[in-house]
């Protein structure tokens, strides 16, 4: 006859069920409603209709595993809204408590915190949607989200702005010297310091002996700017910079300042000081405080320098000891301070400014005189103007057929100009009348033998450049990335070029650490090797030594371009620092 039937259930359970039913019957239309609410583009009525839902969702035995899709969709209403940030931010907190993984919401926490102007927390989000891709993609699943590069770019950005107004206090209290091979090779551009810096004087104590005449406060003022402009130039021609800028330029200023007060008529000198002295002085102290990064003071100086000159006119000074204190004579010297002023503006980002005050310098300038035209080449490839370049270059050659740094400077404009045979044609000529076998000038053919793929050529001469002076940071910095492409092909599968041995991590590290040696707060050597050492060290406390560097990097850095790069380096690595540990706490691992 078989079981009996189930028995009626009670009229209380009945009663339940119909509940039950109706509140599911209530859910469906409600989200039914959202949806098309949300098709329709009426977000906000939307994301009451997703409220609705989660209210019934906590009254229906089993359909709390719908929450978080709930708060994903109402977070989605929220943002699509445009003007409600906060709610939507909100939602996707709770998303996240309920499910960490909901990839989605992470992408949408991070546009959301954007809009916000969040955008450091925005960063860490982003590279957490890339630990979750990632993750995926070693199950063998496919991408959880579309992440649209320019929202992740100009949130990088924001974090980047931020950062860089910090660091603009940060990098003007914390000037410093470039390193002693920048320094020289800034005062080796102009043609008045050459002779000095290739014969130095008498050996360095005798700096200290010129500074003490300079602080004899017995002695008269003109034999004082005499002595410490004599100091000034021993360190300069000695290297000892450091020395030069904090012991002989605190007496030079003050000095300036005692002559400023000593009255006088111009042509006779203030306090009886030729203004031509007192120009060469004000030139100095203003060229450290340029290559100290103090472009105020040092705008002043220099133009101090030039109003004196002006001052000074034909007066008896001329053609005496005054005119004796300006090295390679009153025109080349004027000339060279309205280029250094020019190249002063073009560091300040005022470039038109630059444009025309390296015009004025070029004509102050004698006509056999190369340097200025070397000089606004450089502002030509700033403003990506290589013809304008080459032009200049050219010119300076012709004043100067021997002048190895135009010769040197015109194969790297030819090489970006795409003229291989025109800059080995130029590479010839230099090396014909290089009769001091140029350092520059052997980094210069090495990187030329680079671009055009002969590795092994390329390397050889770098390494030739650096048995020469092992302190060429230019030739490190080069030799350094051609480890690091070798390297890299290595770490995908190709073979190292023929003649030349594998590179390892640790050479190409090595490499870097020689440029940061030589020049602690190099951009590229901090970036690149701080990338390395983040990319293959899980060690916190080696994480923390990077990060130092680039917080040092950043202060001392010579230009706001180098200082943008390393912050944005810095910045999306330690968003990756954060997103790591997010990732393990979304995983459980914490």
């Amino acid at each position: 006859a078989g079981p009996p039937p189930p028995a009626p259930p009670s009229a209380p359970e009945a009663d339940e069920e119909a509940r039950v039913q109706k509140l599911k019957t209530d859910f469906d239309a409600a989200y039914r409603s959202a949806t098309k609410l949300h098709k329709g583009g009426r977000f906000t009525q939307a994301a009451d209709k997703f409220t609705a839902c989660m209210e019934l969702c906590n009254l229906i035995p089993g359909f709390a595993d719908k929450l978080p899709s709930l708060y994903n969709n109402r977070s989605a209403m929220y943002e699509k809204a445009g003007d409600k940030w906060e709610q939507s931010l909100a939602d996707i907190e709770v998303l996240l408590t309920l499910s960490p993984k909901h990839i989605k919401g992470r992408w949408r926490r991070a546009r959301v915190l954007q809009k916000l102007n969040q955008c450091r927390e925005a960063l860490v989000e982003v590279c957490v949607v890339a630990h979750l891709d990632r993750e995926r993609e070693l199950r063998g699943e496919e991408k959880g989200v579309s992440v649209d590069e320019s929202i992740v770019a100009a949130i990088h950005e924001g974090v980047v702005e931020e950062d860089m107004a910090e660091a603009a206090a940060a990098m003007k209290a914390h000037r410093g010297l470039p390193s002693p091979f920048l320094s020289q090779l800034f005062l080796r551009s102009f043609g008045s310091w050459i002779p000095l810096l290739k014969s130095p004087p008498q050996p360095p104590p005798s700096a200290e002996e010129h500074l003490a005449a300079a602080r004899d406060a017995e002695a008269p003022l003109a034999s004082r700017v005499t002595a410490v402009l004599a100091a000034l130039r021993c360190l300069t021609a000695h290297r000892r910079f450091q020395g030069a800028l904090d012991d002989a330029c605190p007496v030079a200023s003050a000095l300036l300042a005692e002559a400023a007060d000593g009255g006088g008529d111009a042509a006779g000198g203030a306090g009886g000081v030729a203004p031509e002295a007192l120009a060469a002085l004000h030139d100095l102290v203003g060229t450290y405080a340029h290559l100290n990064h103090d472009l105020a003071a040092a705008e002043r100086h220099y133009n101090a320098a030039l109003e004196l000159l002006l001052a000074g006119g034909a007066g008896p000074a001329n053609g005496g000891a005054g005119e004796a204190a300006l090295p390679g004579g009153r025109e080349r010297f004027r000339g060279e301070v309205m280029v250094r002023l020019a190249g002063l503006m073009l560091d300040s980002g005022r470039m038109e400014d630059a444009s025309k005050g390296y015009d004025a310098g070029i004509l102050a300038l004698p006509d056999d005189d190369p340097y200025g035209l070397i000089h606004r080449s450089q502002l030509y490839l700033i403003k990506q103007d290589a013809a304008a370049a080459r032009r200049d270059l050219e010119t300076a050659i012709r004043r100067d057929p021997s002048n190895v740094v135009a010769h040197n400077r015109l194969v790297g404009v030819l090489t970006i100009l795409g003229e291989a045979d025109a800059a080995s044609e130029c590479m010839s000529n230099a090396k014909a009348v290089d009769t001091e076998d140029d350092v520059d000038l052997c980094v210069t053919e090495g990187e030329m033998y680079l671009s055009r793929g002969d590795v092994v050529q390329g390397f050889g001469l770098l390494d030739r450049a650096l048995e020469r002076d092992p302190g060429h940071v230019h030739a490190l910095c080069t030799r350094a990335g051609v480890l690091l492409q070798i390297f890299g092909a290595l770490q995908s599968g190709q073979p190292a070029p023929p003649g030349l041995p594998p590179a390892s991590l640790e050479d190409v590290r090595s490499a870097f650490e020689q440029v940061l040696a030589v020049d602690p707060h190099n951009a590229q050597a901090v970036l690149q090797h701080g990338q390395l050492v983040l990319g293959t060290t899980a060690d916190p406390s080696v994480h923390d030594s990077v990060f130092a560097a680039f917080d040092e990097a950043v202060v001392r850095s010579r230009s706001d371009a180098d200082a943008r790069e390393i912050v944005k380096m810095r910045a999306f690595a330690r968003a990756q620092r954060e997103a790591a540990e997010v990732f393990k706490a979304a995983s459980g691992q914490v």
